[in-house]
């Protein structure tokens, strides 16, 4: 019983990682990285900067 339930959590986490993989792709345009911070630029036009 034990290896149904682990097997059911790992399918469950594998989809739960795709379905967020799906959804940054639909939301972020791009990511630049740069020594001391980095951009995060959404699809909607926003722009975020986040320092390291």
């Amino acid at each position: 019983m034990k290896k149904i339930f682990e097997s059911v959590a790992l399918k469950n986490i594998a989809l739960k990682n795709r379905l967020i993989e799906a959804l940054v792709k639909k939301l972020i345009e791009k990511i630049t990285v740069f020594a001391d911070h980095f951009t995060v630029e959404f699809k909607s036009g926003i722009i975020i900067d986040i320092e390291a």
